[in-house]
């Protein structure tokens, strides 16, 4: 199965981040919600492997 990478979504839906690796975008969402404190990152980015599907590997969560 090929991986098309990782790409971080807020809690509306919209993408903020992508990577090729998952250490990549675990590291730009970290960057995106520290940038954008309470900005439509209070609930996280999830995290989702892009595969043949869509499938969700992690939430990361911005802790104050």
């Amino acid at each position: 199965m090929r991986n098309f990478g990782y790409v971080g979504y807020c809690h509306v839906g919209k993408p903020r981040v992508w990577a090729e690796s998952f250490e990549d975008c675990k590291t730009q969402a970290k960057e995106f919600m520290d940038a954008n404190a309470k900005y439509l990152t209070r609930k996280g980015i999830f995290i989702y492997k892009l595969a043949e599907k869509k499938e969700l590997i992690k939430r990361i969560q911005n802790v104050d």
